[in-house]
């Protein structure tokens, strides 16, 4: 339980800081779910998504703020879609997604694998009269090809300077807190 409330502290906080950020408004919404990465067997990037009582609708991977000037915009790197939107627990292959997502804009890679990408997970207003998001991650491809096989990387809250840090966690204990 102390790593849930510690994890959702800290993508709480991860989704407020790149909010404010990458588009330069406070963000205020109320934030339930999680999201990690991992490559498949064929080193595809794949966001995995656990939704709570929200619904996906779309997945964004963009840029970190790298090279960016003060209030520039993080360049989004790609893009999937579904029109039925999904929740629950799913992992979405960045390249080639599965019915009933697919590619709006393809995955462009960043220079380098040692630049940070960020997740960022749209949800379709399934839940009335809230402000909805779910928790990004971020991460360097390096970070992922780190990882062994059946493992995902979060973000985990740490405090002090770091404030965040990538976590491995195997897949199976990959959830989100819904409370």
């Amino acid at each position: 339980m102390k790593r849930s409330l510690t994890h959702a502290a800290g993508v709480a906080l991860t989704v407020l800081a790149t909010g404010v950020v990458s588009c330069g408004n406070l963000i205020t919404a109320d934030v339930r779910g999680d999201t990690a990465f991992s490559l498949n067997e064929r080193g595809e990037l794949m966001v995995h998504v656990d939704t709570c009582d929200y619904a996906a609708v779309e997945i964004d991977i963009v840029a970190g703020r790298e090279n960016l000037q003060g209030s520039e915009v993080n360049p989004t790197l790609g893009t999937v879609v579904t029109d039925q939107p999904q929740q629950g627990r799913f992992a979405v292959n960045m390249l080639a997604p599965k019915s009933p997502w697919r590619v709006e804009q393809p995955l462009e890679p960043r220079e380098s694998p040692d630049l940070l990408i960020i997740s960022s997970v749209i949800t379709g207003g399934s839940v009335a009269g809230k402000d909805e998001a779910i928790p990004q991650v971020s991460a360097t491809m390096s970070e992922i090809a780190a990882l062994a096989p059946g493992e995902v990387l979060i973000n985990e809250w740490v405090g002090g300077e770091e404030l965040i840090r990538n976590v491995a966690i195997a897949e199976a204990d990959f959830s989100a807190s819904c409370e």
